[in-house]
């Protein structure tokens, strides 16, 4: 039987730090079988050197090289020369497990997926820590959370070619174009799944996080989140309002609302008890300002077998801050720079 093809993408700027570990984590995949497109977008560093030094060893790189346009141009570039069956992601600062290739086409053949993500291991190279972030895994687990939160992780990503016939990455976006091509993807019909084993460690760095770029992200992805509902329906759309108006002010009667209001949803949804918990959670993070009675609320609809998880959060309940606030962004970004 013929071996599918794939086609590797990977877009690098000013990447060199971390591109040699990422290039020989696919470039040593146990499935062999597939062309790996890296797209120089314009770097200054020294990570074109170390890209042409790889294409005499190994033929499977295609090289595009040019000035800096972003990374949806340079991803869309890159499916258009694709000659694969399949489309696999991959960041230029993350790290792929050896057997990926092949346990992910196994399990999207198996399951008849379309689009198909994992968990992933997330570290932290100065702390020297790490956490496993699951996903949701079923199709419909992942069409509902998505009217909360981008519920793939995008290096992680294979996709049929035949998805991208239908949509792209959309150029207008400087951030979440993940997310939005995630609710792309679900309004065309296409199944989508995560398989539920890490499949890439995912590398947390001082160059990803900036108080800007999180306060934006938080703004395409309200907007994201909230033109999916429309689309979905008036419960979906009412429900997503009620949520993304709790991230600027909700006081304790509106909150208990809203968590009873989101839970009977679920349930009508029949979406997976985890995804369930992983949204309720979602909410009372998100949330502002907190309150250890807002908390409460929260941790009695909780799942009492992760108590160890809960500590943190509770403790924060009582930091009472305004999510616009100049002290709440800098301490979101100092615990996006230390978490795992």
């Amino acid at each position: 039987m013929k071996k599918s093809f794939l086609s590797v993408i990977m877009s690098v700027y000013n990447g060199d730090k971390y591109l040699l570990e990422a290039m020989r984590s696919v470039l040593n995949q146990t499935y062999d079988n597939f062309e790996f497109i890296i797209i120089n977008d314009g770097s200054t560093d020294n990570s074109l050197s170390i890209i042409n030094d790889y294409i005499k060893i190994d033929k499977r790189i295609i090289l595009i090289n040019r000035e800096n346009k972003g990374l949806p141009y340079s991803l869309n570039e890159g499916i258009i020369k694709a000659k694969g069956d399949y489309i696999v992601r991959m960041d230029s600062d993350d790290i792929c497990l050896l057997d990926r290739f092949d346990v992910q086409l196994k399990y999207m053949k198996k399951n008849n997926l379309d689009v198909c993500g994992s968990y992933i291991k997330v570290f932290n190279e100065q702390s020297n820590k790490s956490i496993i972030r699951q996903m949701p895994i079923t199709h419909i687990d992942i069409k509902v959370n998505l009217l909360f939160s981008s519920s793939l992780a995008h290096p992680t990503v294979m996709f049929k070619k035949e998805v991208f016939y239908k949509v792209k990455y959309n150029t207008e976006y400087k951030v979440s174009q993940d997310y939005q091509l995630w609710t792309d993807i679900i309004k065309q019909d296409f199944i989508i799944g995560n398989l539920p084993v890490v499949l890439l460690n995912y590398r947390e760095h001082e160059l990803q996080a900036s108080i800007e770029k999180s306060k934006l992200q938080q703004e395409y992805a309200n907007r994201i989140a909230l033109n999916y509902a429309k689309i979905l329906g008036k419960e979906e759309e009412r429900i997503v309002k009620k949520f993304i108006n709790s991230k600027n002010s909700i006081n304790y009667k509106n909150f208990k609302q809203l968590i009873e209001d989101v839970i009977i949803f679920l349930k009508n949804k029949n979406v997976s008890q985890d995804t369930v918990q992983a949204i309720i959670k979602k909410i009372y993070i998100e949330s502002t300002p907190k309150s250890p009675f807002k908390y409460f609320i929260y941790f009695k609809n909780k799942n009492k077998k992760y108590l160890k998880e809960e500590f943190n959060l509770f403790i924060s309940s009582f930091l009472i801050l305004n999510r616009n606030s100049k002290l709440y962004s800098y301490l979101k970004l100092v615990k996006n720079k230390i978490k795992g």
